[in-house]
Parts: C-alpha cells; sequence; structure tokens
C-alpha cells in the first residue's frame, strides 16, 4: 500500500465539488449530530428515528438452549443454531448462507415469503425460540417483532413497507403446513453486535456498550435512559434500553457533488443519506462518480476518460485492491496510462475514505457523549464494531484511529475500546432471544 502524492488541482477539485474531507467540522458536525438524536428521544422532527428495541443485557444467558438464528443482512441471508454452554462459550451451527432474497432482482411480497419459507423449512426442528437479526429499518414493537419502513442496501420487495417482519413469516410458515408455533425477538445488526459483546463487557470494567454496523450499511446501538424515551410507549422504569439510532438514516452531514449525483440514481432518493456516504455498497459508485467529474474537469489524461468510459461502476473491493496495489492487476490501475493519472486517482480514493472515517467519527464520539459513556478513563466506553468496511479495508479503520485518538480523546476526553465481535450478528442475535423471549 503506497501513499499518494497530493495533487493541488485535485484537492482543489475535492473542495469545489464538496467532496473533501476539510469541508468537514467535527466539533460543529458532533453537536449537530447530538441535537438530532435529542430531537429523535424527544418524538421531534428528525433523520435519526432513535427506535426503542425493548430489548435489555440484563439477567444471565441459559447455557444448552438451542436457539435458530435468522441473520438478514444487506447482501447474505444467514441461518445458524446457537447453543451457550455452562463455561461461557457457545457453538454455532451453520445452516444456511445464500443471497437475501430481493438482492439479486426485485420480488412482489408473496415472492418473498416463499423463498423465505423455502430456506427455513429444511433446517426448523421443532425450535420455539428465534434470534431474528433483520438490517433493515425497522420500527421494533414491545412484542418483539418490526414493523419494517422500507428495504434497503439493494433488497428491493414490492408491497412490503409496512410489514409485521416475524408476524407475516410466521403466518407464511403456517401456511406452508410447518407445525408449532415460534417465539422471535427482533433485532438490527448494531443491536446483535452490542449482545455479542456482553461476555467482553461483563468481564471488564468499561461503562457501557456501543454496537457499530459499517459493512454493506451502517447503524449504531447503544443503552439509554428510558425516562428519556419520549416518543414511544416505554414503560419508565428508571432503568435503560438499547437504542437502534438507525444512523445511516442521519441528513445532516454536508453532502458534495457525487453524493447528490448517487443519491439521485438510487431507487430510494433521500434515503439513508449518511449511509451513502459511507458504507461499502455506495463507496465504490461514490469513488466512481467523484472519479468522472475530475475526468470531465481535465484532471485524468485522455486514454484513461477512454478507459473509464467503458469500464462501469467500481465496487469498494475495487478500491481497496487499487490502494493495496497501486501498480498492480486490478480494475482501477488498469484505467491509469500514466503516473498522473495513477496519484489522482489514489488523491480522491484516500480521501473519500478520509471523509468517511471523518463521518464515522463524529457518530461514535456523539453517541459516547450523548449517553455518558467513557467520561472516566478507567471506565471507558466498548464500541463493539461489526462490518467489511470497518476492518477489512485497507485504508479506513488506520484513519479512523488517527482521528478518534485526536478529536475524541484528546479534545474531547473521551476514553473508549473499539472490540470485534466474532460471528456478532448470530451470537448477538441468540443472546438477546435468550435474555428477552
Amino acid at each position: 500500500m503506497n501513499e499518494y502524492t497530493r495533487s493541488p488541482e485535485t484537492e482543489e477539485f475535492l473542495l469545489q465539488t464538496g467532496m473533501h474531507p476539510d469541508l468537514i467540522d467535527l466539533q460543529r458536525q458532533t453537536s449537530l449530530f447530538r441535537r438530532e438524536m435529542q430531537r429523535g428521544l424527544a418524538g421531534d422532527s428528525s433523520s435519526l428515528p432513535m427506535l426503542p428495541t425493548y430489548l435489555t443485557t440484563d439477567g444471565v444467558l441459559p447455557a444448552d438452549k438451542p436457539v435458530l438464528v435468522i441473520d438478514a443482512g444487506g447482501t447474505n441471508l444467514r441461518l445458524a443454531r446457537v447453543t451457550f454452554h455452562p463455561q461461557g462459550d457457545f457453538e454455532a451451527e451453520a445452516l444456511v448462507a445464500c443471497p437475501m432474497p430481493g438482492s439479486t432482482g426485485t420480488l412482489t411480497l408473496p415472492e418473498y415469503l416463499s423463498r423465505m419459507t423455502e430456506i427455513l423449512l429444511p433446517h426448523l426442528r421443532g425450535d420455539d425460540l428465534i434470534g431474528y437479526c433483520f438490517s433493515y429499518e425497522a420500527r421494533i414493537t414491545p412484542d418483539r417483532d418490526g414493523i419494517l419502513s422500507n428495504f434497503n442496501k439493494g433488497v428491493h420487495v414490492e408491497g412490503s413497507d409496512g410489514m409485521k417482519v416475524c408476524e407475516v413469516l410466521e403466518k407464511a410458515l403456517a401456511d406452508a403446513g410447518i407445525p408449532g408455533k415460534r417465539r422471535y425477538v427482533l433485532l438490527n445488526d448494531s443491536t446483535a453486535a452490542a449482545f455479542g459483546a456482553i461476555s467482553q463487557l461483563t468481564a471488564s470494567s468499561c461503562s457501557g456498550m456501543i454496537g457499530f454496523i459499517l459493512g454493506t450499511g451502517t447503524n449504531t446501538c447503544y443503552p439509554e435512559k428510558t425516562s428519556r424515551i419520549k416518543h414511544y410507549p416505554v414503560e419508565d422504569g428508571g432503568g435503560t434500553m438499547l437504542i437502534n439510532m438507525e444512523s445511516g438514516a442521519y441528513a445532516g452531514f454536508p453532502r458534495g457533488e457525487a453524493d447528490r449525483l448517487l443519491d439521485e440514481s438510487d431507487p430510494l432518493p433521500g434515503n439513508h443519506l449518511y449511509e451513502k456516504m459511507v458504507s461499502g455498497v455506495y463507496m465504490g459508485k461514490l469513488i466512481r462518480l467523484a472519479t468522472g467529474s475530475a475526468a470531465e474537469r481535465g484532471l485524468f489524461s485522455p486514454v484513461f476518460r477512454e478507459r473509464l468510459a467503458a469500464a462501469g461502476n467500481f465496487r469498494a473491493v475495487d478500491a481497496d485492491a487499487f490502494v493495496r496495489e497501486p501498480k498492480g492487476d486490478n480494475l482501477l490501475s488498469g484505467l491509469c496510462s500514466s503516473e498522473n493519472d495513477r496519484q489522482v486517482l489514489l488523491n480522491i480514493v484516500y480521501r473519500l475514505h478520509e471523509r468517511a472515517a471523518k463521518l464515522v467519527a463524529v457518530n461514535l464520539t456523539a453517541v459516547m457523549e450523548e449517553a455518558g459513556l467513557g467520561k472516566d478513563p478507567l471506565r471507558p466506553a466498548l464500541i463493539a464494531a461489526e462490518g467489511s468496511s470497518f476492518w477489512k479495508s485497507a485504508l479506513f479503520l488506520p484513519m479512523l484511529t488517527k482521528i478518534l485518538e485526536h478529536f475524541a480523546k484528546e479534545e474531547r476526553g473521551l476514553s473508549y475500546t473499539v472490540t470485534a465481535v466474532p460471528s456478532a450478528n448470530l451470537i448477538g442475535s441468540a443472546a438477546a432471544a435468550l435474555l428477552n423471549a
């Protein structure tokens, strides 16, 4: 992985088109993000829904009780059967991994339910408890079900908006003649990440945990005082409840030219604007759009422009391969016909990743401050992070680490620990089901 040489023309281009990371004022954006969180909690108009999960991390996990887990992600659907053992370890039996229904072509709701039933049918062995990790915006209801706002992340199911997720699935299973009646606990991926870190939290002196996802999409979950949750029917017993922020929907960050072009071409324009600036499913498209704009302004050679026109879209993995080997055998390297082409393209890729890291730093800092976590150096916040864009990107995590160290720790006085949770969606969903069914 090589550092790029900053091109004054490229830097000016990114500034003029609103895509440069220097346009993100960390202090101002953190204040605005916190204000939007407060509005969401109060029930005022806000791009952050701040959805109560009706789930608690209190209690002791029962041992030797298998839980069937459905993990409906942005790209893949997985099934597993998870069992916790008395020693504190667990066993996760992988059952299915397949494309998420609706991710490879638009389905109607009956087609979607038929496909879900077809996937589940061979693996239901009298299971009466299902932990359902559902990585789409849904308003969780007190009965641990959820009402879908809309599918996103490239999944398209006509007629699904407003469906009660577990209820319609259980009815489809019953209509297919599958005996029994199952109990469900629905949660999203950021909540699952938080539950997946329970063992790390209880074994440490951390002040509380934040579940953070940056993969195909992005989201955040954190513990909130029930007394502050005004918009939904939450009984205030003086305790805390995990909040699903749906932080990818945040609309307060300043957007640039490529952001607007991407949003205008999306099937859901105006939806999940922050997610479209940072997450894996969109990063390659943003880089492609910014590169196209730079080419139109003459920053690349004529040969590069010809190759770019025939190249189609970029993926995040294409940009990552280019960063790791700028002169290697990869899509972006193959576009370059000169060292200037290579350096301008590296400049764009690095700067858009740096911008993403700054936006995520704002997100995490605002949550720590609003939740009152990490104020004591001896009791840091535990950030349970999940997602390939967070952990596997060549650029993102080193950039985020540097920004958080300077901004959150040195300037704001926050203490935190970032941890990975292996198989977080599976383990966390099973733990949530066992503690909350």
